[in-house]
């Protein structure tokens, strides 16, 4: 796959709330553990992921970057924060799309609500498909070369404000 002028990419989106993967504590003087429900999320993530693989996929070898939007309810409680949810979506493909997630020199985490306003002329056909579902959902987009001044934001301006109708700094996390 690529985007033009040689770039490789790989995209999916998985429907559902994402699982943090920080330890629980269990209490005065209990080990804490990672959440019971991660390993049945792990798999979600895993499905979504052979879902949306072809069998001539790129293996990058270079610097990567990550692009992650979460959709989510608002009325549901007890989110988890933002940056506890990435390891499932880069774990998974370790091997697979790449050697080692030590690659990733880049990652841009996005978090809005569902409902939101998406600008037009989106390029990204699946995160159209996720949006017009009006559902919770997780975009994940890897592309080589993170880090680099030819990277860019392909899906520039997807995270526009609905009210506003500009980009919001609101929600977004550079790691």
């Amino acid at each position: 796959m690529a985007t033009g002028a040689g770039e490789s990419f790989f995209e999916y989106v998985v429907y559902g709330r994402p699982v943090s993967t920080q330890p629980v504590s269990r209490g005065s003087g209990g080990e804490p553990k990672k959440p019971s429900n991660l390993p049945k999320w792990r798999e979600i993530v895993r499905e979504a992921i052979e879902e949306a693989w072809t069998a001539n996929q790129d293996f990058f070898i270079d610097s990567l970057r990550l692009d992650l939007m979460w959709i989510y309810d608002a009325r549901v409680a007890n989110d988890p924060d933002l940056d506890n949810i990435v390891k499932p979506f880069i774990d998974v493909l370790e091997g697979k799309l790449y050697e080692d997630d030590r690659a990733f020199k880049e990652m841009h985490l996005f978090k809005y609500p569902v409902g939101m306003n998406r600008t037009e002329g989106l390029e990204a056909e699946k995160l159209e498909v996720a949006f017009e579902s009006e559902r919770e959902f997780v975009y994940a987009l890897l592309e080589s070369g993170g880090n680099s001044e030819n990277s860019h934001d392909r899906n520039k301006g997807y995270h526009r404000h609905k009210s506003r109708g500009r980009r919001s700094g609101s929600g977004s996390q550079t790691i």
